[in-house]
């Protein structure tokens, strides 16, 4: 019924995880506006707002300290697997000198997203 649909969900949360922070990412996406709003619907409590104000800091304060310290020790984590994958394609294609690469090929794998478009645009 809504296969296009299915299809790009897919691939954009099923397939690949994008980095090392992803997940983490995620986790402050799903609990800071909790935390915010808990905290402003318990403002009266001033033990419970100031734990959730906690909570919310500590996670803000732990991802950038995550972020510097994957950017500082191992950087290419931080990158995505999709850029990392598609950046040894290139590099084995430059160690093959003698290999003839078709430049439509190293075009499709610098820009998958144009190479699908240009198919199904073919296709139909």
């Amino acid at each position: 019924m809504f296969p296009d649909s299915v299809n790009v969900a897919g691939q954009a949360f099923g397939k690949t995880r994008l980095n090392a922070l992803t997940p983490l990412l995620w986790l402050c996406l799903l609990v800071l506006p909790l935390c915010g709003g808990l905290a402003y619907l318990f403002r009266s409590d001033e033990q419970l707002r100031n734990l959730l104000v906690w909570v919310f800091t500590g996670l803000v304060v732990f991802a950038c300290v995550a972020f510097a310290y994957f950017a500082i020790t191992r950087p290419q984590l931080l990158q995505s697997e999709d850029f990392q994958l598609r950046s040894q394609a290139i590099s084995l294609l430059q160690q093959q000198g003698t290999f003839p690469v078709v430049p439509a090929s190293l075009e499709g794998i610098a820009n998958p997203v144009r190479d699908v478009t240009r198919r199904t645009l073919d296709e139909e």
